[in-house]
C-alpha cells in the first residue's frame, strides 16, 4: 500500500507540473514582437517575441505550443488513471506509459528552449519523470505477466504498426536533416544556439526502440509484450502533437505546403487510429501475474 501511495502521489504531482507549465507556455503571452538575430553560425534566425517562448526560433516555438496542448491533455489524463484505476491492470500500464510520455516531453523544455524563470521547474519534472518510470516500471515488470494466448499467434499487427511507425519517423527526420547536413547549412535546424532534441531523441531513442520492440514482439519475447503498450502510447500522444505543431507553424507564419500538411496530418491520424487499436490489443495480452492477485 505504501508502494502504491507513493507512487501515486509522484504521479499526481508530475502531473499537476505538466498541466502549469502547459498552462503558462499556451496562454502566457506577455512581450513584443518577433525580431531577427543571427545564429553561431551567423545565419539570420527569426525569433519569437511574446511569453515564455520569447527569444526561441519560430520552429522551436510551435514545436512547444502543440506540445503544450499534450503536456496539458497527458496530465488530466494521468490523474484520471490514477482516480479510476484502482487495482485495475490496465490503468497501471497506462499510468507506466504516461510516465514515460512526460520524460519526453520535460526533456524537449531543458534541452531544446532558451533558458527562462521556469527552468528549474521544467529539469524538476524531467528528473521527477525518469525515477517515477523506474520505480513504476519495477512493480510492473514484477507484478504483470503475459497471457499464454499472446503467444498463440504472432500478433503481426501490433509488430507492423510499431515498425512501421519507426521507420517513417525516421526517414522523415532524414530527408529533414540530411540535405542540410551534406549542405553544412543548418539554419533551418538551429535556433539561436542548438538543435532539437526531437532529433536525438526520436533517431537515437524513440525510433529504434519501436523497432526493436517490433522484433521482440514478432520472436514473441515476453519483455516484448510487456513494452509494446509504452511504445503505443508514446505514439498515440506524439499523432495529435504533430498535427498541432503543423497548425502552429502556419499561425506563426512558416511556410508549410498544402500539401505537405495535409499529408502530415492525415498520415498521423491514421497512425494515432492504429496506434489506438493495437494499444487495446496489447493490454489484453496482459494480466496480474498470480502472486499479485493473492495478496
Amino acid at each position: 500500500m505504501l508502494k502504491e501511495r507513493t507512487e501515486k502521489i509522484l504521479g499526481t504531482f508530475i502531473s499537476c507540473l505538466a498541466i502549469c507549465v502547459s498552462v503558462i507556455g499556451l496562454f502566457y503571452s506577455d512581450g513584443g514582437a518577433s525580431f531577427q538575430v543571427n545564429n553561431i553560425y551567423g545565419q539570420p534566425v527569426v525569433l519569437y517575441g511574446k511569453g515564455i517562448y520569447a527569444n526561441n526560433s519560430l520552429m522551436t516555438v510551435a514545436g512547444r505550443l502543440g506540445a503544450d496542448w499534450m503536456g496539458l491533455i497527458s496530465g488530466l489524463l494521468m490523474m484520471t488513471w490514477i482516480i479510476i484505476g484502482k487495482k485495475k491492470m490496465w490503468a497501471y500500464v497506462l499510468r507506466l506509459a504516461q510516465c514515460f510520455s512526460f520524460i519526453y516531453y520535460f526533456a524537449c523544455l531543458v534541452f531544446s528552449i532558451s533558458m527562462n524563470r521556469f527552468y528549474l521547474i521544467y529539469v524538476l519534472g524531467f528528473g521527477l519523470s525518469i525515477f517515477t518510470s523506474i520505480i513504476l516500471w519495477v512493480r510492473y515488470a514484477a507484478t504483470i505477466e503475459v497471457k499464454d494466448s499472446a503467444k498463440e499467434n504472432k500478433n503481426i499487427g501490433i509488430s507492423l504498426c510499431l515498425a512501421v511507425s519507426g521507420i517513417i519517423t525516421i526517414l522523415i527526420w532524414i530527408v529533414m536533416l540530411l540535405p542540410n547536413i551534406i549542405a553544412n547549412d543548418f539554419g533551418d535546424l538551429l535556433g539561436v544556439l542548438t538543435t532539437e532534441a526531437t532529433y536525438a531523441i526520436d533517431l537515437g531513442v524513440l525510433c529504434p526502440g519501436m523497432i526493436l520492440c517490433a522484433v521482440m514482439v514478432n520472436k514473441k519475447m515476453n519483455s516484448g509484450y510487456k513494452i509494446a503498450p509504452i511504445f503505443l502510447y508514446i505514439l498515440l500522444c506524439v499523432g495529435p502533437m504533430v498535427i498541432l505543431q503543423n497548425v502552429y507553424s502556419g499561425k506563426l507564419g512558416i511556410e508549410v505546403p498544402i500539401p505537405a500538411f495535409v499529408g502530415t496530418v492525415l498520415s498521423f491520424i491514421a497512425m494515432c487510429l492504429f496506434a489506438l487499436l493495437y494499444l487495446y490489443k496489447s493490454i489484453r495480452l496482459l494480466r496480474w501475474s498470480s502472486d499479485y492477485t493473492q495478496k
